[in-house]
């Protein structure tokens, strides 16, 4: 079924549809809205395509480097304090060097 979903460039419109689960964060007042993790509950089969389309582009992205090595969002083992060091290890970098070191950093705690 999922080879002829591919073959079809096709994604059923039934598993686009999402229920949404508002959990109330811990030690959090339940009036604000910013007080809720929202958690977005697809159906399996939707998961499942997801996770084999997943698993048929990897070894192309991986062979032909089509993601960056500094893009952390589709590699596997690349946890968030990695990207941090490395940031910090380029900023260190320009201080040594004496060069300039342009950044931007954004705030995403509520992302």
């Amino acid at each position: 079924m999922f080879n002829s979903l591919k073959r079809l460039q096709f994604f059923p419109m039934e598993w686009k549809v999402t229920q949404i689960v508002m959990l109330l964060k811990p030690d959090k007042q339940p009036e604000e809205a910013k007080s809720y993790r929202t958690i977005s509950l697809l159906l399996t089969p939707s998961k499942i395509y997801e996770y084999s389309l997943l698993q048929r582009m990897l070894p192309t992205l991986n062979d032909k480097e089509l993601i960056p090595d500094h893009q952390f969002g589709f590699h596997s083992k690349h946890a968030t304090i990695e990207q941090v060091h490395r940031i910090t290890n380029k900023i260190m970098e320009s201080m040594e060097a004496k060069t300039y070191c342009a950044s931007a950093f954004l705030n995403v705690s509520q992302a």
